[in-house]
């Protein structure tokens, strides 16, 4: 990662990490649902994305804003990526992209580490190698909402109205292309029942 961010340096083709003060910012506010939610609202307006714009291309939006994405497949089902923090020469993400796991997922992961590179600054440490179960859940809601702005979701779900639930959620995973694990609350939240 140094050796690659040299050669950046070298041929004056480096990208700032554009989200750096936003990262700064929110890993001294209060942890939780709420810091989640507002850091993708801000992330997404920082990267240019309207209200309602879906990611069209998560990884070229990533490395517009400065952060390297190296897809590395690596079979194992337990494993969907990790991000390596601006003092370790990042940021980084890398995201498994075996075959065996879903695009959705992909694009998911990616997020989901942007949202630990924004939220855990301080977490990047080597010698520890388990995960703190509130860093991953404000980490998934932080994809969830990045991926999946409230008012389009709010929208595109009261637009399946009328539809049986299964389709209603293989219909919304199709226009966000995402596979998040915080489904189920968004989709509770919203009043809706099976």
């Amino acid at each position: 990662m140094r050796d690659y961010s040299r050669l950046e340096q070298t041929l004056g083709e480096h990208t700032t990490w554009v989200l750096g003060s936003l990262s700064d910012e929110m890993s001294v506010a209060e942890s939780g649902p709420e810091r989640a939610r507002l850091c993708a609202v801000r992330a997404r307006k920082q990267l240019g994305l309207s209200d309602e714009e879906p990611v069209r291309d998560v990884c070229g939006l990533l490395e517009s804003a400065g952060v390297k994405v190296y897809p590395k497949e690596v079979m194992s089902e337990d494993f969907f990526g990790l991000s390596m923090g601006s003092a370790d020469g990042g940021p980084l993400i890398v995201v498994n992209v075996w075959d065996r796991i879903s695009v959705e997922r992909w694009i998911f992961t990616a997020v989901h580490e942007l949202g630990h590179l924004l939220l855990h600054p301080g977490s990047y440490d080597v010698s520890e190698s388990r995960e703190d179960s509130m860093e991953e859940q404000e980490a998934n809601i932080f994809a969830s909402y990045f991926l999946m702005p409230q008012s389009v979701f709010d929208k595109e779900w009261h637009d399946t109205r009328g539809l049986p639930f299964l389709d209603r959620v293989l219909k919304m995973k199709r226009m966000f292309r995402t596979d998040s694990p915080d489904w189920s609350g968004r989709l509770w939240k919203t009043g809706s029942s099976p």
